[in-house]
């Protein structure tokens, strides 16, 4: 790929040329808004639009919209369609065009252990999911022919597992159409017609992350040409030097609450200047491209109107109106209503902490949930605990919030003395699981002898599980958890799970193998149909023909090599029970508590509710939700002269008159903003305290300056976390 540089106008303009924009980001960054607001644009400019969800539990889309794609192509507004492509319909899809005669396609598709079979089978989902993508960008015949198809992808690291399946499974899949379709897969994303976005925010670590996986995409060849980057929320400078002079001075004096609310409300727009500046700066050194900035929508402002804000920025730079970009159906603005109280702080988060000997962070991703789970490790070390905390990060920050440039899949203890809390009577330790090596240490574990061990670890099929299934992850973050509890080494747990692609990613993940592993399953295919003799011939035929077409579908050596698998793994299928139970057993312990994360954004917020009502709904004990990243503005007086207009008089010795009135004056604009942001966030937050209620405690995280890399900072979030919190 060659370098370039673009304007803003020629990148956006570019992307309505393609036929598929793969559109992508870290949890929180706004994807899903600015594939839609994409989709607006484009049929603004009298295109045919598809803009699809890829098997989505809770599409992200219904807000936006206010309808719920279904798997077929929904027209929302003349000229766009949505829909929702699930994986089970997508199975149904792939075998009908692969098996012509449909009464022989149905009997697959009723056989449950064809659905065991593909539910657990490495890139089997994400397979037939990306075929049926294909099928909307190249229509076979019958379909609808779309101008441009725009693909809302998981979040950057469950996007790189889906698209780089088009690779791995040439190796897992050595014949058949499985390994055709994903053949033509790869051809069609390394087409020029096919575009990936990344959105990124001007944050450090959603920087760092963005660079991260576009080099991870380069080094796979998953990109035909340099992505598009959307830097959202990008706040441009206003501050003159002298302003922030000025400013820095004011925030160095004995301040009352009032006034020293207007100073941190010019130092939050200051620190988001200035992160924009150095977040473009360094997004254009690190890529081929010139990020376009999209500043942010007005606080309070439900999705659809986020989606127009964006869309109609984008708009600007290539020439649509601003009424041809807004919905034909106008939603209700935004309730204006004072926030609901939320209680007093009676709930003694260190107590709670005391009688919890397991915390499991569960929420979306971006929300801070590594960083809950740092702090409350660091903060049982220091209430004299021996505690770990256990990581499935793919971005390893937890490694830098302990103040470490690594950690591995085991445990390493955490100087506390060197980093200044050498009066701690507890022991902290942190680990980084590593899927493969968990998976490789419980087959060793359980093994009958070294024989069996040796022929399961050199098992082609095991060797792409242990890497690539899907929910690898959260299944081995369950299996390390309970050898980490069973070990009885720690006081206290702390387990930071996988950022989820779906809701109920991690806490399914328990049954999944087990279900795969089911004597029925291994026993269907260690002694085939075929070779079996039924007292009525037409069972025989039936079984035998779904047994053969298997071999047809996925190849007939993928089949064979199964079929050593389940016979290999046989004798282990009484461990992995035992196993399945303990961790149930262990979930529901009354020492155990769910700590849902989330931060005060629709998304997060919507993936919070959805995660309380589950944890009630299967017993599992709710410890409480802690909301990240709250803005915290208590006056709703915005005139910054009458709150520091003497003060600044006194401290702009040197600088020039017309900074004091003209800093007073950006102060009293940023505090209106903010006051703005608070109040919206509040209210936002009321679902969340409504669904949680009876489920432990609620406590505010507010946002802190800089970010959270190191144990000083932990500390910071920890006088916040561990502070009084609201019985909910």
């Amino acid at each position: 790929m060659t370098s370039t540089v673009a304007s803003p106008s020629d990148v956006t303009r570019s992307l309505l040329d393609r036929k598929l924009l793969l559109v992508t980001g870290k949890g929180g960054t706004g994807k899903t808004t600015y594939a839609a607001a994409l989709a607006l644009l484009a049929r603004a400019r009298g295109k045919r639009v598809l803009l699809v969800e890829l098997d989505s539990q809770r599409p992200a889309l219904s807000p936006v919209f206010g309808q719920e794609p279904g798997y077929e192509p929904l027209e929302i507004l003349d000229g766009l369609d949505i829909c929702n492509l699930t994986w089970e319909r997508a199975l149904q899809q792939f075998i009908e065009s692969v098996v012509p005669a449909g009464r022989v396609a149905s009997l697959v598709l009723q056989n449950k252990i064809v659905y065991r079979f593909i539910d657990f089978t490495p890139g089997s989902q994400e397979i037939v999911t990306l075929s049926a993508l294909a099928d909307h960008v190249r229509p076979r015949s019958g379909s609808h022919a779309y101008d441009l198809v725009i693909a809302d992808l998981p979040a950057t690291g469950h996007a790189f597992s889906l698209l780089d399946i088009t690779r791995s499974a040439l190796g897992l899949f050595r014949s058949g159409p499985v390994r055709e379709r994903a053949t033509e897969m790869r051809q069609l994303l390394l087409a020029p017609s096919t575009q990936m976005v990344l959105v990124a925010l001007p944050e450090e670590m959603v920087v760092n992350e963005t660079i991260e996986t576009i080099e991870k995409f380069k080094k796979y060849e998953l990109l035909s040409q340099p992505p598009a980057v959307f830097l959202n929320r990008a706040t441009l400078p206003t501050l003159s030097a002298d302003e922030r002079t000025l400013l820095q001075r004011l925030a160095d004096l004995p301040l009352d609450p009032a006034a020293r609310e207007f100073v941190r409300a010019g130092r939050w727009e200051d620190e988001l200047e200035q992160g924009t500046e150095a977040s473009a700066t360094r997004l254009s050194t690190a890529l081929s491209v010139t990020p376009v900035l999209v500043p942010p929508a007005p606080p309070g402002g439900v999705v659809r109107q986020v989606v127009e804000s964006v869309a109609v920025h984008l708009g600007r730079q290539v020439g649509v109106g601003r009424k041809d970009l807004l919905f034909e159906h106008r939603p209700d603005a935004a309730s204006s209503k004072a926030p609901a109280p939320i209680g007093p702080r009676t709930f003694d988060m260190p107590a709670w902490l005391q009688r919890t000997n397991l915390v499991v962070c569960v929420g979306a991703g971006g929300v801070g949930k590594t960083t809950t789970a740092a702090t409350l490790a660091l903060t049982g070390a220091l209430a004299g605990r021996k505690t770990v905390v256990l990581t499935i990060d793919p971005a390893r920050r937890l490694a830098n919030s302990l103040g470490l440039q690594s950690f591995g899949n085991e445990e390493r203890k955490i100087d506390l003395a060197a980093l200044g809390h050498g009066h701690a009577t507890g022991e902290l330790y942190a680990m980084m699981l590593d899927s493969r090596s968990t998976f490789d240490s419980l087959i060793s574990r359980i093994s009958a002898d070294e024989a069996a061990k040796e022929r399961i670890l050199k098992n082609h099929i095991y060797r792409h599980m242990a890497d690539t299934f899907a929910g690898s992850q959260d299944y081995m973050a369950t299996e390390k958890l309970y050898d980490l509890v069973a070990a009885g080494r720690y006081e206290l747990v702390i387990l930071d799970t996988p950022p989820v692609k779906n809701a109920l990613d991690f806490l399914e993940a328990p049954g999944r193998l087990i279900h795969f592993l089911d004597e029925r399953v291994m026993k269907w295919f260690v002694d085939p149909p075929a070779n079996r003799v039924f007292g009525r011939q037409i069972m025989l035929g039936t079984t035998a023909v779904v047994y053969k077409l298997l071999g047809y579908v996925f190849g007939q050596d993928f089949v064979e090599d199964l079929t050593q698998f389940f016979a290999d793994f046989q004798g282990l299928y009484k461990g992995f029970v035992e196993r399945h139970e303990q961790v149930l057993k262990l979930f529901r312990a009354p020492e155990t508590a769910f700590v849902t994360v989330c931060a005060p954004t629709e998304s997060s917020l919507d993936v919070a509710t959805f995660f309380q009502h589950e944890l009630a709904s299967r017993g599992l004990q709710r410890g409480g939700v802690v909301v990240n990243q709250m803005h915290t503005c208590d006056t709703d007086s915005h005139d910054a002269k009458a709150a520091l207009g003497a003060l600044a008089d006194t401290v702009a010795s040197g600088l020039p008159a017309a900074v004091v009135p003209s800093l007073l004056a950006r102060l009293g604009m940023a505090h209106r903003r903010l006051h703005a942001l608070r109040v919206a966030e509040t209210l936002l937050t009321e679902r969340v305290r409504s669904a949680a209620k009876g489920g432990g405690f609620y406590q505010e995280v507010p946002r802190l300056e800089g970010n959270v890399h190191d144990l000083d900072a932990l500390s910071q979030v920890s006088s916040h976390l561990m502070a009084a919190a609201r019985q909910l």
